[in-house]
């Protein structure tokens, strides 16, 4: 799975690598599953760990409200 390479590229400190690959999968799973999709959550995580590590602040706090409407949506659906 491409989520998998990326990860093994933020492993070995291919940072560049590894942030494009994530955002491969996220498109991917978002094709697949919808943009909403809780099962997206990880993936989203680990593409803001990445963008943190890169420096690049203003898109991980991007990703990272994205992935807290997912999981706030996904509570109030719990509710219900």
């Amino acid at each position: 799975m491409v989520s998998t390479m990326a990860e093994i590229r933020r492993a070995q400190g291919l940072l560049q690598e590894s942030q494009e690959l994530y955002g491969q999968a996220i498109a991917i799973l978002e094709y697949a599953w919808g943009k909403e999709n809780p099962q997206l959550l990880s993936t989203l995580e680990h593409y803001a760990l990445v963008l943190r590590a890169r420096e690049d602040y203003a898109l991980a706090a991007s990703v990272d409200t994205r992935a807290m409407k997912i999981r706030v949506g996904q509570t109030l659906k719990n509710f219900k």
